[in-house]
């Protein structure tokens, strides 16, 4: 903005008229409100709150589509008839008093024009120059009768009229804002024939059929109270107003009646598609959940009966041997309408259980016994006491093993009577059930066995020659807790405990040790020098006094202050007398 002010100041005429309209100014007013430096490819072009007097220097400007020029000092509205493409062109706050006939020769595509806040006393000469104007704002200007606005007639395509706080009067200016043909908002407020005219709106609402805003919206039912007004007068018209409600009532009514309908039918055809569906719904959910029941405990069973399957055989005698090039596939208990179900039979029982559990009969073949001759020794007998014990087939052993378990699940379904599924499943169950147990019973004794006890820290004792010794090491290293450590070859964290605990302060009564108390509970502190003297009852020295003990030396609190040389007697060099106190005058103070 400095730089257009400067150019501004620079463009000024010698009579000091107003800034002119320059060709640098308006390519600086273009680049500034995001514009381009060529005239000719800007759309819209904004000179308002300029100062310029007059329109000139646009003709580089012809692809303009609309162009503001509100707030300055334009007195006449000229050359912009090369604007052809011009649609919007913005002229409020100025000082034009009439529209010249060659104001907007050329500007055929006008559509909005606005010439509001200006001193205009007539419309002319719009109707020839732009016959496609939709939206006229002549708010605020000096437009005084129907005679002034007779050009609003020669505009077919006029929409919009903001007429606002003029000085219209006369009953004839309804019939001059009734003449356009499409007209369909006005806004006419601070017009004195807004005041003056008896029922003003009923009357515009009358010849104007198409208006729908007359300084406020316009609806169906104040349109036909105001015909029903022009032809019954006031009684026709509240008729109208009855009438109008009670149509609006029953039109409310039959449409709470349709949709009342319309939801019976909905709720009835739902319905009954639920009714229809159910039963495959039901079954197809029902079905779903069981194939997913199934899959899941074929596989967690598979899994385990497998790994149950290798165990039992790893605890059989030696003699069972499970099939290496084939891995066996362990379904003990896969339902009968399963595909991979095998039909049991008393016949094929042994078969069935070795293909369930992979167990092969490919035993190493029992040695060759070589043949008995004539010649050959007969064995001895063997003796009485020694019981012959003969080895039973490891194959046989794993069968009977698992006839046994899967009897025992028939036997319980057998007596709860339950389906051939039902008993499928609770031999699984009962199959589970029994290797969990076993499990957590011996995941518990395991964890009883492998615990142990940690034994309880023992408490260091700490003798009176040890406080006495720890004391003199203190005093020496000056607190250096690692040296002391050291000395008496514990560790430096024990040594600073036992140096706490000792200068520790506990409230015993009333006795008072120079603001120190006794030492920690529990800490035995030998009494006077004969070793074996402790204190018995009376009180427990604190720590100062045994550390003056240690030091062997005797308090200083027993010193007498007057032997002090600090408060001697003593002279200044200017002759003047110091005022010394003696041991009875601080007693006299207290």
């Amino acid at each position: 903005m400095a730089a257009i002010t400067t150019q501004e100041e620079l463009a000024r005429d010698a009579t000091g008229a107003g800034a002119r309209m320059t060709k640098a100014i308006l390519k600086q007013c273009a680049v500034d409100n995001e514009g381009y430096e060529s005239p000719e490819l800007n759309d819209n072009l904004y000179l308002h709150f300029k100062g310029f007097r007059k329109i000139e220097n646009l003709e580089e400007y012809t692809e303009l589509k609309g162009l503001w020029l509100e707030a300055n000092g334009l007195r006449c509205i000229e050359n912009i008839n090369h604007l052809s493409k011009l649609r919007c062109i913005f002229l409020s706050r100025n000082l034009i008093e009439t529209i010249p006939s060659t104001a907007f020769q050329g500007v055929s595509s006008l559509v909005m024009l606005d010439l509001s806040e200006n001193r205009l006393t007539k419309l002319e000469h719009l109707a020839d120059n732009c016959p496609n104007l939709e939206t006229l704002n002549v708010n605020k200007n000096a437009l005084p009768d129907a005679a002034s606005i007779a050009e609003l007639a020669l505009l077919p395509n006029l929409k919009n009229l903001q007429i606002e706080r003029n000085e219209l009067k006369g009953e004839d200016i309804i019939q001059a804002l009734a003449a356009p043909p499409q007209l369909c908002g006005i806004n006419a407020a601070g017009n004195p024939c807004v005041r003056e005219i008896p029922q003003w709106r009923k009357k515009c609402l009358c010849v104007m059929p198409l208006l729908a805003y007359l300084d406020r919206p316009v609806f169906e039912n104040e349109r036909e109270a105001a015909l029903a007004w022009q032809e019954g007068g006031h009684e026709a018209e509240l008729k109208c107003k009855q009438d109008y409600a009670q149509r609006k009532k029953d039109k409310d009514k039959q449409s709470m009646a349709r949709y009342r309908q319309w939801q019976k039918e909905v709720r009835a055809q739902h319905l009954e598609r639920k009714a229809m569906s159910v039963d495959d719904s039901v079954g197809a959910r029902l079905d779903r959940e069981a194939r997913e029941q199934r899959r899941d405990t074929e596989e967690s069973l598979r899994i385990e009966a497998r790994a149950q399957a290798e165990a039992d055989a790893a605890q059989i005698q030696s003699g069972k041997i499970l099939s290496a090039d084939k891995p066996a596939d362990h379904r003990p208990f896969l339902p009968k309408n399963h595909p991979e179900y095998i039909e049991e039979s008393s016949d094929d029982e042994d078969a069935y259980l070795k293909q369930a559990y992979g167990i092969t009969d490919d035993l190493p073949p029992p040695p060759v016994k070589p043949k008995a001759s004539k010649f050959t020794p007969k064995p001895p007998p063997p003796p009485e006491d020694v019981v012959e014990v003969v080895e039973e087939d490891p194959v046989q052993e794993a069968l009977k093993a698992v006839k046994e378990v899967v009897n025992e699940a028939a036997a319980e379904a057998k007596e709860n009577n339950l389906p051939n599924e039902q008993v499928d499943r609770v031999q699984e169950s009962l199959y589970l059930y029994k290797k969990q147990k076993e499990a957590k019973k011996a995941g518990r004794l395991a964890r009883e066995r492998a615990k142990v006890t940690k034994p309880a820290p023992q408490q260091k004792v700490w003798t009176e020659a040890m406080d006495t010794q720890l004391s003199a090491l203190v005093r020496e290293t000056c607190f250096d807790f690692e040296e002391v450590a050291k000395g008496l070859g514990e560790t430096a964290e024990a040594c600073r405990e036992r140096w706490s605990s000792l200068d520790g302060v506990v409230n015993e009564g009333p006795q008072d040790f120079g603001g120190l108390r006794g030492p920690v509970a529990g800490v035995a502190v030998r009494r006077g020098d004969a070793p074996g003297e402790v204190y018995k009852g009376d009180r427990i020295p604190t720590f100062d006094e045994l550390k003056r003990r240690a030091a062997a030396l005797p308090p200083r609190f027993t010193v007498d202050p007057a032997s002090l040389p600090s408060v001697g007697d003593v002279s200044d060099d200017d002759g003047d007398e110091v005022a010394v106190f003696s041991k009875t005058d601080f007693d006299t103070l207290e």
